[in-house]
């Protein structure tokens, strides 16, 4: 997101006692004071900066539309430590674009464990490729009409030493995202 349209849209959706802050790059932080308000009145705000984000932006002769994710925290529930606010409203920031934008989510307790398991994960998933845990099995296609095999596909599985096999859907996903994808392993395997 262009940073100063960013910080302008956020803007001006808060209230007078509210303050916008940018953290860095792209994200953005509001802090919200509201002693004995609606209870709408978080997902309210969330959804006016989703929707005014989301508003097509000309620039230059160009229409620009730009998806936003929000990530929610409420004090002190969530936390009373300001370095254990952010890293709580982060993790309702990930759990936001993990259900894709535009949209917000509220932190949920387990998002840590979540994010704990992941990192593991990760760190597992390059150790695999250092030891070759990854195996591929080749799968046919047949053309229901001629009978033939129209295509072979490469599917791709992790033996891992201590937790057996794991399913793709619990690995492909993340190492696409962090860039750990063995399309070339694939390719020189097929």
């Amino acid at each position: 997101m262009n940073r100063s349209l960013g910080f302008f849209a956020a803007h001006t959706c808060v209230g007078p006692g509210d303050t916008v802050a940018r953290l860095g790059g792209d994200e953005f932080a509001i802090v919200q004071f509201c002693n004995g308000c609606e209870p709408t009145a978080v997902p309210g705000l969330a959804s006016r900066i989703v929707e005014v984000v989301a508003a097509p932006y000309e620039i230059d002769g160009h229409l620009l539309v730009i998806g936003v994710s929000v990530g929610i925290l409420l004090a002190p529930e969530d936390g009373d430590h300001p370095d254990q606010l952010l890293k709580n409203a982060d993790l309702a920031l990930e759990g936001a674009k993990a259900d894709g934008r535009p949209t917000y989510r509220f932190f949920e307790t387990g998002m840590d464990a979540r994010a704990q398991a992941r990192r593991v994960l990760e760190l597992d998933l390059r150790l695999a490729l250092q030891r070759n845990e990854f195996e591929m099995h080749d799968q046919p296609v047949q053309d229901l009409v001629s009978g033939e095999i129209a295509v072979c596909e490469a599917l791709v599985r992790w033996s891992h030493p201590q937790r057996g096999l794991i399913a793709p859907n619990h690995f492909i996903a993340i190492a696409e995202e962090t860039g750990l994808i063995f399309g070339d392993w694939v390719l020189r395997r097929a």
